[in-house]
């Protein structure tokens, strides 16, 4: 085989290798075999503003004592919702969480991968007794945070609001998922 023929052969492999890396990333995008909205005139329509929020948001209430604490809480209540949690996110006010809501009693084990805030984990039983509390957790750690018992929730708050607001065992969190107390 020629130089000439060589070449054209080298330049052949290189356009199919080029054209074949396209078409793999282009489904790796959109999955392979997966329909788009060009190609699905049911999802021509649909936006990402017609899709369920994966978080919903609410407040509780945490008896300490003489002393209530009110926090805006956004409610994980499906196991997408629970497996996202807090993860990525790099700030939370104050005054806000989250509350992991399980549908039924069981051991819960928790941890901080992905995670960019320090949290105060409360680990709360079926009627809203706060059972234990893991407190200051450290971000990024796949340390296994447990919950010391038999738990239906955990309310996720800033590292160091436990202490400061003197929320310990013991404490009410009043929430619907607890049935203490009535949805607005």
């Amino acid at each position: 085989m020629g130089v000439l023929a060589t070449r054209k052969v080298m330049k052949l492999c290189t356009a199919t290798i080029l054209a074949l890396a396209l078409t793999a990333c282009t489904e790796s995008e959109t999955g392979a075999g997966a329909p788009t909205a060009q190609s699905d005139p049911a999802k021509q329509t649909e936006s990402v503003a017609d899709q369920a929020p994966l978080f919903t948001q609410s407040t509780v209430i945490i008896q300490s004592g003489d002393n209530q604490h009110q926090f805006d809480i956004e409610l994980a209540a499906t196991p997408p919702a629970r497996q996202r949690g807090l993860m990525f996110r790099q700030s939370m006010a104050a005054d806000a969480g989250m509350l992991f809501a399980f549908e039924q009693d069981r051991h819960i084990v928790m941890w901080m991968k992905n995670t960019f805030i320090p949290l105060d984990m409360l680990f709360i039983s079926a009627d809203g007794a706060i059972v234990s509390i893991a407190a200051d957790t450290t971000p990024h750690s796949t340390v296994r945070l447990q919950s010391g018992g038999v738990v239906r929730a955990v309310l996720e708050l800033n590292a160091g609001t436990a202490k400061r607001r003197g929320i310990k065992a013991g404490n009410i969190v009043r929430h619907e998922i607890f049935g203490n107390i009535t949805a607005p």
